[in-house]
């Protein structure tokens, strides 16, 4: 099981309807977004790698379908019958009738699910709520509740920092389903303190520009493993030479990051991308990848650069998908083990085989994402029968 801090805003969306005078209130933020779609990516799903069967209803080695529980206690096994259908996670489930496996309920603790075997995981994110804290700034108000309920029930663990009310950001949202923003943000972010089995940190948008950046940058400092992604807001930024400064310290600190077209072309108006992504990828980090919307995305390593094309869905808006990307992107990477410090001179000669998976899932999660209103990013199952 990996332990993934994000660090930054949540808030509340205000989405206005199209000429309209009504606004449907959202819980959003693109670092709570990220914190959800790993949340729900940790929920149970056949997506491994490789895959393994492993499911409740195909037993493993003996005696390791979730302890204690024996075959045969209570009753007898009777006579041979069929096996039957292995049920849905967290019934009994029977073998034959009478016999059952152990007494209902202990299959072991949450998220054991047969040890060998681990199907239901995307990668080591472990069971939902275990594996993602979001250190973010709330109001006690509504809004507050409104997305302590949200992130909550998909099980994200919240660290919260006082606000003096719940951050809002006004979304006007154009006929191709572009979002723009207005913000109304008054939480002035501390550095958050990382617990010690920290395993992956990860930042940007919003909180990693106040104060200069140095709340961000004191984390991204002690934590082993780093994803950033600027995510650009211009109306609460300074002059792009001053934020450029920024975003390249920033950028020298993390491992893994991605940024999207927009937010290069605001910090380096003119420039080819891809060489902008291959001069990030001198400062420091291992991975460097730029989205382009309906064009894919384009992952540039010291191997050099992988390049895919957008899956194809009918989108309704695009708010949150650059975050479902960054979710997908990294549950990914954990699944093939690369965010593993020990690994990271594999991350840095990421190439075709290697970046295939975490790259299918960042694109999967943001089709997803685009094809139903809000940031709404998919679970682990829905991201499996899009795959």
């Amino acid at each position: 099981m990996a332990r993934i801090v994000v660090f930054g805003e949540a808030l509340v969306d205000l989405v206005g309807e199209p000429g309209g005078r009504r606004f449907r209130a959202d819980p959003g933020g693109g670092p709570a977004n990220v914190a959800l779609g790993l949340a729900r990516l940790t929920q149970p799903a056949r997506l491994t790698q490789p895959a393994q069967p492993g499911r409740l209803g195909q037993p493993g080695p003996p005696g390791q379908l979730g302890q204690p529980g024996r075959l045969g206690e209570p009753g007898e096994p009777g006579p041979p019958g069929e096996p039957g259908e292995p049920g849905p996670p967290g019934e009994p489930g029977r073998l034959g009738q009478p016999g059952r496996l152990g007494q209902p309920g202990r299959l072991g603790p949450p998220g054991a699910l047969g040890q060998p075997g681990q199907s239901g995981r995307l990668g080591q994110l472990g069971p939902p709520g275990d594996a993602v804290t979001l250190v973010t700034g709330l109001g006690d108000d509504a809004f507050g509740r409104l997305v302590t309920g949200h992130l909550t029930a998909s099980g994200v663990t919240l660290a919260v920092q006082p606000s003096p009310f719940t951050p809002l950001a006004i979304v006007s949202v154009d006929e191709a389903g572009v979002p723009s923003y207005d913000f109304a943000f008054p939480w002035e972010p501390s550095a958050p303190s990382l617990p010690p089995d920290t395993d992956v940190f990860y930042t940007g948008s919003i909180a990693a520009g106040l104060a200069g950046g140095r709340p961000a940058e004191v984390a991204m400092a002690a934590a082993p493993t780093v994803a950033y992604d600027p995510n650009i807001r211009p109306s609460l930024l300074g002059d792009p030479e001053s934020e450029r400064r920024r975003v390249e310290r920033q950028v020298a600190l993390a491992d893994v990051v991605k940024a999207s077209e927009e937010d290069l072309a605001w910090l380096y108006p003119g420039d080819d991308q891809v060489d902008v992504a291959r001069r990030w990828l001198g400062l420091g980090p291992a991975l460097v990848v730029v989205t382009r919307g309906p064009g894919g995305c384009v992952a540039v390593t010291a191997s050099g650069q992988v390049e895919r094309p957008a899956l194809e869905v009918e989108v309704a808006d695009t708010v949150g998908a650059g975050d479902a990307f960054m979710s997908g992107l990294l549950a990914g990477l954990l699944t093939a083990g690369l965010l593993d410090p020990a690994r990271r001179a594999d991350l840095a000669d990421g190439d075709e085989t290697s970046l295939s998976l975490p790259i299918a899932m960042a694109l999967a999660s943001a089709a997803i994402t685009c094809a139903r209103p809000g940031a709404d990013p998919p679970t682990g199952a829905e991201l499996e029968d899009l795959l």
